[in-house]
């Protein structure tokens, strides 16, 4: 009997080990899953954050274009400014002959 008094007490006790890792690694458990959802959330901002920036990339592209043009049609007025200025002197000149 003193035997299977001993089994028993060798199996309560391992059980109680079991209990106890067991509470252990839920504890663990519930903390990685903590973790893992504050880093799912971060993910979640930065993609947020990466679409923000993208959209405001292709804004800026689309006036940089823009300004682009317009310095480039602002070059070609004055340059056509210059070649009426120069008729208009030569005419001017032509008038004093």
């Amino acid at each position: 009997m003193t035997n299977v008094n001993a089994l028993l007490s060798g199996i309560e006790d391992k059980i109680y080990k079991l209990i106890s890792s067991q509470k252990e690694i839920k504890k663990e458990n519930i903390q990685l899953i903590k973790e893992k959802n504050e880093l799912v959330r971060k993910v979640e901002e930065q993609n947020k954050l990466i679409k923000n920036l993208e959209s405001e990339k292709e804004k800026n592209l689309l006036q940089n274009s823009e300004s682009v043009e317009f310095t480039e049609n602002k070059t070609e007025v004055y340059s056509k400014i210059d070649e009426l200025v120069q008729e208009i002197d030569k005419c001017i000149e032509s008038l004093k002959s």
